[in-house]
């Protein structure tokens, strides 16, 4: 079976479009750990005489940070739809 060209430009377009995001998120990802781990050794060094951190503790910090955020968010979504359905009529409900 052979591919046309519609279906070569639509796949060349999705690795496109996901090596963009991959590289953009994990540049977002890098630029927040650089600079928390700036933050803490130029201020909390400074002020608590604590050790510095490094940047793979800056990036566990900030990925450990982003799956609460996350979680907690999917957990508010879930909890929404759950009430919205809850108060829908039978006629409403799509079980029926």
């Amino acid at each position: 079976m052979k591919a046309n060209n519609h279906d070569i430009k639509l796949t060349i377009e999705k690795i496109a479009r996901s090596i963009f995001f991959i590289i953009f998120i994990g540049g977002l990802f890098l630029f927040i750990s650089y600079t928390l781990e700036n933050i803490c050794n130029l201020v909390i060094f400074d002020t608590f005489k604590i050790p510095c951190i490094n940047t793979l503790e800056a990036a566990g910090i900030v990925g450990f940070a982003y799956i609460i955020i996350y979680g907690i968010n999917f957990g508010i979504k879930s909890m929404r739809t759950e009430m919205t359905n809850r108060h829908k009529t039978n006629r409403q409900n799509s079980d029926n």
